[in-house]
């Protein structure tokens, strides 16, 4: 999963080297996974797209394939400085 996310996000940015995914650890028993992204502060607007659209889609296709996988996924945004 974590590869899909920085795959889609890496292709969108321009600074690439910026991007950080973590996927935070989880201890609940229904297979949740949160990931948080954090990208350059000039990357914010193209990862959130013009009303959230952008981020949106990402997460319906993360979701899509956590319903594969047997998993919840959530997908947070963090400024990076």
């Amino acid at each position: 999963m974590k590869d899909l996310i920085t795959f889609i996000i890496t292709n969108i940015v321009k600074n690439k080297e910026k991007v950080n995914i973590i996927e935070e650890a989880t201890t609940t028993a229904d297979n949740r996974k949160t990931f948080s992204i954090s990208v350059a502060k000039d990357d914010m607007g193209t990862v959130i797209g013009k009303f959230g659209k952008t981020i949106n889609s990402i997460r319906n296709i993360a979701k899509a394939k956590s319903i594969k996988d047997n998993t919840f996924v959530n997908i947070q945004i963090k400024e990076s400085d």
